[in-house]
């Protein structure tokens, strides 16, 4: 869109070819309406420019961190596994390696319960931390959007007045 902004205001720019009176008051109406469309041009880059700033990085970091939750979680699904094959070992066990089998069991279905208690607690941390940071970069999306609209908008009020000034000359 910005692109086409530009593209237009340029050819807006360029048409000054003719040297009559009422082709230089146009020529002129069409460079002042020109810098309008740069404003625009320039309220819409700067609004991208915003949403990648902050909730695109919120986004991403967000995305970062489910990824490491995702992980934690496999690695939990893996310990679970282990623990479950010893404890059908444990069964198949004969009595001379049955107190090995044991070992091997408790020491896996340790493991698991070490990793499930702190994965409990890292969530739930996580989940707290993230809500904060969604709301806090939510919040600066709103005033940034809200910001480039007020200062966009002045731009182009200033520039709707010298075109109405400009109009009234012609006249």
């Amino acid at each position: 869109m910005t692109s086409l902004y530009a593209h237009l205001s340029s050819t807006l720019k360029s048409g000054d070819n003719y040297e009559d009176d009422a082709a230089t008051k146009l020529n002129k109406f069409f460079t002042k309406f020109s810098e309008a469309l740069d404003d625009a041009k320039h309220g819409l880059e700067v609004d991208s420019n915003n949403d990648e700033q902050t909730l695109g990085f919120q986004l991403d970091l967000y995305t970062k961190y489910l990824e490491a939750e995702k992980e934690m979680l496999f690695r939990r699904t893996c310990l679970l596994i282990e623990f479950e094959d010893t404890s059908k070992t444990l069964d198949k066990a004969k009595p001379q390696k049955r107190l090995a089998a044991e070992e091997l069991k408790k020491s896996a279905e340790k493991a698991y319960e070490d990793c499930t208690d702190l994965a409990r607690v890292e969530i739930k941390k996580f989940h707290r931390q993230r809500l904060l940071a969604m709301q806090q970069g939510m919040t600066s999306y709103a005033e940034a959007k809200i910001k480039t609209a007020r200062d966009t908008y002045a731009l182009l009020a200033k520039t709707l007045t010298v075109l109405k000034q400009f109009d009234m000359e012609i006249q």
